[in-house]
């Protein structure tokens, strides 16, 4: 089948196009078609919707991430993790980050979720400290003192050795 695209309707109610042989990789978007019994060499023009099929659990700005991260995936083997590629990719404000990890759950792209969960475990490995963690990543700590301090000693093992 020539190259194909499938319109959606993101949660900003903006049509995004996706090729037919990206919607292969996501679980989802292929059982939202009903696709899920059929190879990719199967699919008709009379498969393909004329509306817009709705998607409104990841918005425009996110449909666009992922698209850039399927037109990678289309010129380089999924066996070739790029972890370069990966960095500059993954280089976004976290709203964006955490977003695209929604995103890629919802879905189901599982490399590009263990990408993106890796980029924030990354960012938790430099952080020292429970406090350091939360200025990070702007978590308010809802911890008494008392109920902090009851905590450190419950766990007080961990800082053995």
């Amino acid at each position: 089948m020539e190259s194909k695209n499938i319109k959606l309707t993101s949660k900003d109610d903006q049509i995004i196009e996706i090729a037919v042989q990206d919607i292969y990789k996501s679980g989802t978007l292929k059982s939202i078609l009903g696709w899920d019994d059929k190879n990719i060499e199967d699919i008709t023009d009379d498969d393909i919707p004329d509306d817009a099929v709705p998607c409104s659990e990841v918005d425009t700005e996110t449909f666009n991430l992922i698209k850039v991260y399927f037109d990678w995936l289309r010129e380089n083997s999924d066996e070739s993790k790029n972890k370069e590629w990966f960095d500059g990719f993954l280089n976004i404000n976290d709203d964006s980050l955490f977003k695209l990890i929604m995103a890629s759950n919802y879905l189901e792209l599982k490399d590009l979720l263990d990408e993106t969960c890796k980029k924030v475990a990354d960012y938790i490995k430099q952080c020292k400290t429970p406090q350091e963690i939360r200025r990070r990543f702007n978590i308010k700590n809802d911890f008494t003192p008392e109920e902090e301090e009851a905590i450190k000693k419950e766990n007080s093992w961990c800082e053995e050795n």
